[in-house]
């Protein structure tokens, strides 16, 4: 049978553990809502790795951040969610925008490949109507190719710049 000394010191030591995490997450939080003091240094560490640049003396200040210690956990959660619900509404908002703007590189893209498609057409109509049948064919296949490669390299810039407006 186990010692029940050891077993009340894990006991005791995972609680401390507990403890120190849900300490380290309040002071994680605080500092995320921006609820913390700058305590400076002269010189860059492990410790001070945020700086500020001062104008008059031409020099960076290094600082750490040190979580305000006055804060209730009831303070510090109905802060959390004004702020994860300002993000969420920041983040439709971006979304409402990114669809209303379209990207003027990808529609201009887009539009040229129209209008090779037509150019192309009008052109391969004008050729076999005229007897030049081979050359009909070459420009209605080359217009395909080349309008579907404008029409897909828009298709990518759009892409592109959706995935960027989402991670802003």
């Amino acid at each position: 049978m186990e010692n029940p000394a050891k077993i009340e010191d894990l006991i005791q030591q995972k609680k401390q553990e507990l403890e120190s995490l849900k300490q380290k997450k309040k002071d994680e939080d605080l500092i995320h809502l921006g609820l913390f003091e700058k305590k400076y240094s002269d010189s860059k560490s492990d410790e001070y790795i945020d700086s500020e640049y001062y104008r008059e003396t031409a020099m960076y200040k290094y600082y750490k951040k040190v979580p305000l210690n006055n804060v209730t956990d009831q303070q510090i959660d109905e802060l959390l969610s004004i702020t994860n619900e300002i993000e969420h509404l920041k983040k439709e908002i971006k979304e409402v925008k990114g669809t209303l703007e379209p990207n003027s590189v990808a529609f201009t893209l887009k539009l040229i490949g129209i209008l090779i498609y037509v150019v192309g057409v009008i052109s391969a109509m004008v050729f076999l109507g005229n007897g030049g049948g081979e050359i009909g064919v070459i420009i209605i296949f080359s217009s395909f190719v080349s309008g579907t490669l404008f029409i897909g390299f828009s298709e990518i810039i759009k892409l592109l710049h959706s995935m960027n407006e989402k991670q802003k």
